[in-house]
């Protein structure tokens, strides 16, 4: 099962994202949504949680998602170089329901198995409304 209500569903405009970042207006341009999208759909790999009702009704995305998605946007959007590509904090994640915890030195970071680095602060918001797949 694709895990997609996060990256289908949670509305989240470029100006909100450029306002939390604290950059101006208009500035973030195409970079900054693609790193929304790709921390939407890199969320989902982590929540996998369709937020639906027993009946199979689509549920509204958690405000609390929502922050932990705009943490994860703040950590890559810092991590980029000053030629705008990102140098850390997206890698491809091998599946579903594999999730291992190593709190990095810095205690900033957590990695993820074969998965995205996260700040702190966005997987703690996040992992609250994480389901094990089949469950």
């Amino acid at each position: 099962m694709a895990y997609t209500a996060i990256y289908d569903r949670l509305v989240l405009s470029v100006l909100e994202v450029e306002t939390w970042l604290g950059i101006t207006p208009g500035s973030g341009g195409t970079m900054l949504t693609l790193i929304i999208d790709a921390t939407k759909e890199i969320s989902d790999l982590v929540v996998c949680n369709q937020f639906q009702d027993s009946d199979g009704v689509d549920l509204a995305i958690p405000n609390g998602v929502k922050i932990g998605v705009m943490q994860l946007i703040k950590q890559v959007w810092n991590s980029k170089g000053n030629s705008g590509e990102v140098t850390s904090g997206i890698v491809s994640k091998k599946k579903a329901g594999d999730l291992e915890i190593q709190w990095s030195d810095s205690d900033t970071l957590i990695n993820l198995i074969n998965g995205p680095l996260f700040a702190k602060q966005a997987y703690n918001a996040l992992s609250f409304y994480r389901q094990e797949p089949g469950f």
